[in-house]
Parts: structure tokens; C-alpha cells; sequence
């Protein structure tokens, strides 16, 4: 490898590295500027179940959750979807399935994208702890404004009612 260094020394290049992976689920709230995330080390139908269970939780009794879901495995597996018709038939939620192919209607991608764009682009992590850490910190320190605009909410608005 060219380039400077002490002479003598060997020349260390710290790398993102494979030893991890973890995994994010969230829901957002474009209007209200609400961001609520959970990170897993696994990817999988129980995970998702616990998510939308915290989620519901958080809810207040009376209001209804609307949940856009995309085609993902671990959303029309058979233990997810026996979870979220019990919710729909108990009136907790209300399910908008999106069309496959389409990561550009669910908002939650967008922000996805920026938290990747943003951490892996300007640090390197010597642990997954540390990963975790950072996407944590990243999705705490978003405000309202920042949400509204990483899912681009004014800019698909106005081409809305531009067309009504």
C-alpha cells in the first residue's frame, strides 16, 4: 500500500468490517414528527412481533394504528400475520399492505437510508455496541423538521394537492 507513514511500522487501515450485524425496526409519524425504533441482532417474525407489540403499547387505548407494512418475509410470515389480524380484529390496528417493488412509498426507507448515508459514511466502529450506539443517537437527535424532511412530507404534499 502506498502512501505515508512511519517507516518500520506497518500500515493499519481500519475498515467498517463483517463481524456484526443488527437490525431496525421503526415506525414514523410524519405529522407529529414521532420516530419510534427498536434495534434486534436478529431478523425475524418474533422480533417484529415484539416490536409492534411495544408500539401498540405505547398507543393510547382509543386511538387506532395504522401500519403501512411492504412485502418483507418477516411481515407476511405465517406467525406475523396470525399476530396482526388479532390486532386488526381487536381494533388496535389498521393494515395498509404496500405494492411489491416499492420502497419509494414507505417513508420509513427514507430515513433508513439517511441513518445509513450518515453513519457509515462519516465513522468507522470498532464494535457492533459502538454501531448500535451511534443509530440510536442518530435517530434520538432527528427533530420534527428533520423527519418532515428526510421523508420528504411538504415536497409530496404539494405535488398532491397541486393535482386536486
Amino acid at each position: 500500500m502506498k502512501g505515508f507513514y512511519k517507516k518500520g511500522q506497518r500500515f493499519k487501515l481500519r475498515t467498517h468490517g463483517k463481524k456484526g450485524r443488527i437490525h431496525g425496526f421503526g415506525v414514523v409519524d410524519p405529522f407529529q414528527g414521532k420516530l419510534i425504533t427498536k434495534i434486534y441482532r436478529s431478523h425475524n417474525s418474533n422480533d417484529f412481533i415484539d416490536f409492534i407489540n411495544s408500539v401498540v403499547s405505547s398507543i393510547p387505548k382509543n386511538k387506532v394504528l395504522y401500519i403501512v407494512l411492504d412485502n418483507d418475509p418477516i411481515h407476511t410470515s405465517h406467525e406475523s400475520t396470525q399476530f396482526l389480524k388479532l390486532l386488526e380484529s381487536k381494533g388496535s390496528i389498521k393494515l395498509n399492505w404496500l405494492p411489491t417493488h416499492s420502497p419509494q412509498l414507505n417513508w420509513i426507507e427514507y430515513l433508513w437510508r439517511d441513518t445509513k448515508d450518515y453513519i457509515c459514511g462519516n465513522f468507522v466502529f470498532d464494535s457492533i455496541d459502538e454501531l448500535r450506539k451511534a443509530i440510536e443517537q442518530r435517530w434520538l437527535s432527528l427533530s420534527k423538521k428533520d423527519i418532515q424532511r428526510i421523508i420528504g412530507l411538504n415536497t409530496r404534499l404539494e405535488k398532491l394537492l397541486g393535482k386536486i
